[in-house]
């Protein structure tokens, strides 16, 4: 036979202070019945609740009322006070799309070689590179679209800009000059949607011109 547990009102465990022992209590377990200790306690943060004297003296248990995990968790979100908002969701995105292998944009971004600098992947860091100058209406941007995300190649711009500055609006030669799709379209006079879809799917621009060429 086991020896018999010896508490008393006063006993601490970690943030609970059991207050007093109360009668058995009949638990099944499985196909076994048997008698169970439980106290009452009273928790730091002045909660009192009852628990069984065997959850509370194993060493996993969380020796509060479920306070600490509150507290904990209050902890990490105030860490910065910017978890939800939208400064946060973009840093968090732009994590995601360079380092979550599952994400629909990774493609785009990480599977292409595109980083995120050291420093930036804790939001303390890249809150006090960025947070000056930046608005609700304004989208981080790459100053070069096929360099990484650091402070020296990001700024806050308009998404109009930002559209501008995608790589889908990348320059290409043409005739020794390197030209944006739309100054493409107006030298060679032909529809800038058909022109871009047609370069956008590897085609060369002397390939696009021949065939308009041809229709005409």
């Amino acid at each position: 036979m086991s020896q018999r547990i010896e508490i008393k009102p006063g006993d601490r465990y970690g943030r609970l202070i059991i207050i007093e022992e109360l009668p058995l209590v009949r638990k099944n377990y499985g196909k076994v019945s048997r008698n169970v200790r439980i106290v009452k306690c009273k928790c730091d943060c002045g909660n009192e609740f009852i628990i069984n004297l065997i959850s509370l003296r194993r060493k996993d248990c969380e020796k509060s009322c479920g306070c600490n995990k509150k507290v904990k968790c209050r902890d990490i979100n105030i860490k910065h006070g910017k978890t939800f908002t939208r400064l946060y969701k973009i840093w968090s995105s732009m994590k995601t799309r360079c380092l979550n292998k599952e994400h629909d944009n990774f493609k785009y971004y990480g599977g292409r070689g595109i980083k995120i600098c050291e420093e930036w992947l804790t939001f303390e860091n890249f809150y006090n590179d960025m947070g000056n100058g930046y608005k609700i209406n304004l989208s981080l941007d790459r100053i070069d679209s096929n360099g990484d995300y650091n402070k020296a190649n990001c700024r806050w711009i308009e998404k109009n800009e930002q559209f501008v500055n995608r790589r889908s609006n990348r320059k290409f030669h043409y005739k020794g000059e390197l030209l944006s799709i739309s100054e493409i379209s107006k030298k060679i006079n032909i529809n800038y949607y058909q022109l871009r879809y047609r370069l956008m799917h590897g085609w060369s621009i002397e390939k696009i011109m021949n065939e308009f060429k041809d229709k005409n």
